[in-house]
């Protein structure tokens, strides 16, 4: 999971605890107001409207947030404005407390709505930065102050308000203020699990791409590591494959120590998997001593099939010097040559298998002409033999020293149009 996505996540559940939060004070507010005593009903009840319109206003906000998060303009400073909106609602709630119940600002902390300060700052909990914390506990610090010292109402803070005092601390607001504790602590538990629970998704995609690594180019191992089972990057594809082989490899290895012929397989792959990558492309799978690899994966559609072509046909071209080379650095290695068969065409790529028994592979009409190219490859002593269509494809030209013919391939029904490279 990208940092992006975290964000975005983090925002969802802010906007749930909001919506949670703000559903439950409001049926605790309804709760509320059926037990008001009929003697206070005059003073409470347009304190606990004043409280409904301020849930609606977070039910509000907390929808906002998450269509928000769902879209393609979330941004992380997101996160400051929707605090800075709840600070707004807070008070507004406050101030209008005041002056319903004629007290002047120092008295701020009577009113239940002060209570909603913890929920605010738990909920900026959710997310992964420090910043939205701090940010709405300076921004509520100033709201009270800001109310303490230019709010409330301009009336005489002593004389007839022990009534409205004691209202304040009546049964129904101290509902309200238990259902905010409660809120709180429950927003605070809920960003804890989810932190956990990103937690344990990123270690496992770490994980998971990690071993991949190992075989796949970052590109493809993040892909794949991101994706769970079934939902993993599958699909058509049109793709340059290329089959190599080694000829002589077999019998050299008749007679000679296992660990030796292990040895010599070894370098061959070490080589070919970095010739491979440093042309663009990745090593899909070993076979003995043979290679499958994949050219142009999850490219731009607009240069997808020349990209890859050409690496194709690069990496072609550079395998009799990366031959040289590897036979000078260790001649204890026999001479090999190696052989290449490569095609153009769309192919399935992506996981297959089922269980634990899953690989990333590509299968298709292309990956079958490949392979047969490299057999005729060898049986006319070239070295590689190549798809027409990959050629043109790749916009190279096509030196003179190239052979090209129309040959019947074995499991075929048509002819194949072919260009045979010599071997060196």
């Amino acid at each position: 999971m990208s940092v992006e996505a975290a964000e975005r996540d983090a925002e969802r559940i802010a906007a749930l605890a909001r919506a949670a939060g703000a559903l439950i004070l409001g049926g605790g507010l309804l709760a509320a107001a059926a037990i008001v005593p009929e003697a206070e009903a005059g003073y409470l009840l347009p304190r606990l409207a004043l409280g409904l319109a301020t849930v609606v206003g977070f039910l509000a906000l907390a929808g906002l947030s998450w269509l928000v998060s769902r879209s393609s303009v979330y941004r992380p400073w997101v996160a400051y404005l929707f605090v800075a909106c709840d600070a707004l609602l807070i008070g507004f709630a406050l101030q209008q407390g005041l002056q319903l119940a004629g007290h002047p600002g120092p008295w701020v902390y009577a009113e239940p709505a002060t209570w909603l300060m913890p929920i605010i700052i738990a909920i900026q909990s959710v997310r992964f930065r420090s910043g939205p914390v701090v940010f709405a506990g300076a921004l509520l610090l100033l709201v009270v102050l800001g109310l303490m010292a230019f709010g409330g109402a301009d009336r005489d803070p002593v004389a007839s308000q022990n009534d409205r005092l004691t209202g304040l601390l009546s049964w129904p607001p101290d509902v309200m203020r238990v259902l905010m504790l409660a809120v709180a602590a429950a927003v605070l538990a809920i960003s804890v699990r989810s932190k956990r629970d990103i937690l344990v998704r990123g270690l496992g995609t770490a994980r998971r791409e990690a071993e991949l690594k190992r075989f796949l180019p970052d590109e493809v191992s993040r892909a794949l590591a991101r994706a769970d089972g079934a939902g993993a990057p599958a699909g058509q594809q049109t793709l340059a494959i290329v089959f190599i082989d080694l000829i002589g490899f077999t019998a050299a290895s008749e007679g000679v120590a296992p660990g030796e012929v292990a040895r010599w397989l070894a370098g061959f792959r070490e080589r070919i998997a970095a010739l491979v990558r440093a042309k663009g492309g990745f090593v899909d799978k070993f076979i003995g001593d043979g290679v499958l690899a994949i050219f142009g994966y999850a490219g731009a559609a607009d240069d997808q099939l020349r990209r890859g072509a050409r690496q194709a046909l690069a990496t072609v071209a550079d395998l009799p010097a990366m031959m040289a080379a590897w036979q000078a650095d260790d001649p204890a290695v026999p001479t090999f040559r190696a052989v290449a068969g490569a095609a153009l065409g769309p192919v399935f790529v992506g996981i297959v298998g089922s269980g634990e028994r899953r690989e990333f592979t590509v299968v298709g009409d292309a990956v079958n002409l490949a392979s047969r190219l490299e057999g005729l490859a060898k049986q006319r002593g070239a070295g590689a033999a190549l798809a027409a269509e990959l050629v043109e494809q790749s916009g190279v030209a096509v030196p003179q020293s190239w052979g090209s013919e129309t040959l019947a391939v074995r499991g075929r029904a048509a002819p194949v149009r072919v260009h045979l490279v010599p071997a060196d």
